[in-house]
């Protein structure tokens, strides 16, 4: 069978990628410019071994495959399109090895593109967008200086993600940039004041930045682990007293009592002064087991 090496399509009100173009494996070159085609698919990962050359500029592109980054091109040009992001896998596990000519400019991005520092034998390399990250006046010192400081800035977002994972916060860095926003979500964001979580996001954002009013991850994660442990806290004292409040009552602990879910017969030295003090006590079992424990009170409408 024939082997079809090259395809130029340029200027052919085009959508999409040719579904014909499936039934072909041997693709060196392939042009789309100037259509209208929106999305780059996964089934272009077909051509991942024999295409080398991709130019899909000036087209309506708005959304690529998050796995393009297994591509091995060597010239790929993405400019004068609709995109807003690209994947954070655009590069990465083979692309940037590759890459001699990369134009992604004329878009409307507002972050550079991740691993871009990876690139080693580029020699066209055209980013220019609407950045927001890198900001403005870094992009005033040149491309090689802008590309570090993104590197620097999510080298210290890695470190400020696993100090909060360290102590069981997960997050997500692609909630860090290009701005931080909303950073702290689940379960952590109900216990902190919505003033604290906003003050955080923007702590977050001058560390990321290099501001020197914030030198270390650190004292950054420390202070908003604090905050955490101090509403905890409150919460915890509050469940607690509504806890002892129901158990003081006598229908309570008879129900319990009958049940086996509890013992009212025992005293500790826990008091203040290491005084003996009337303690409930419950079965292992049923303190990890939050049904059971309710259950065993009987009372699942007062709670």
């Amino acid at each position: 069978s024939r082997c079809v090496q090259k395809i130029i399509l340029d200027g052919n009100k085009l959508h999409a990628f040719p579904k014909q173009l499936h039934n072909l494996n041997c693709i060196h070159c392939l042009s789309l410019k100037r259509n209208s085609v929106e999305r780059i698919e996964g089934e272009i990962l077909h051509l991942r071994e024999t295409l080398r050359i991709l130019d899909v500029s000036k087209n309506s592109l708005s959304w690529i495959t998050n796995r393009f980054g297994e591509m091995n091109i060597e010239m790929l040009h993405l400019n004068n399109n609709s995109l807003t992001s690209i994947p954070k896998t655009l590069l990465v596990p083979n692309l940037y090895k590759s890459l001699k000519s990369f134009r992604v400019d004329a878009n409307q991005l507002v972050e550079m593109p991740m691993h871009i520092e990876k690139i080693q034998e580029i020699k066209d390399l055209r980013v220019s967008n609407p950045f927001i990250f890198p900001p403005p006046h870094v992009l005033s010192l040149g491309l090689d200086s802008a590309i570090k400081y993104c590197c620097q800035a999510r080298k210290r977002g890695t470190t400020v993600q696993s100090l909060l994972k360290d102590n069981g916060i997960e997050t997500s860095l692609s909630d860090y940039f290009p701005v931080p926003r909303q950073v702290l979500k689940g379960d952590v964001s109900q216990l902190i004041p919505q003033d604290e979580l906003v003050s955080f996001d923007k702590s977050l954002h001058l560390f990321l930045t290099g501001d020197p009013s914030i030198k270390e991850a650190f004292h950054l994660v420390d202070d908003i682990l604090q905050i955490k442990r101090s509403s905890e806290g409150k919460v915890y004292a509050v469940v607690l007293e509504s806890i002892v409040s129901l158990l003081h009552e006598k229908e309570v602990q008879s129900e319990m009592s009958l049940n086996g879910f509890i013992r009212l017969d025992i005293k500790r030295p826990w008091g203040m002064n290491d005084e003996f003090v009337d303690c409930f006590a419950f079965p292992y079992r049923i303190l990890f087991d939050e049904n059971l424990f309710f259950r065993g009170m009987g009372f699942y409408d007062t709670l």
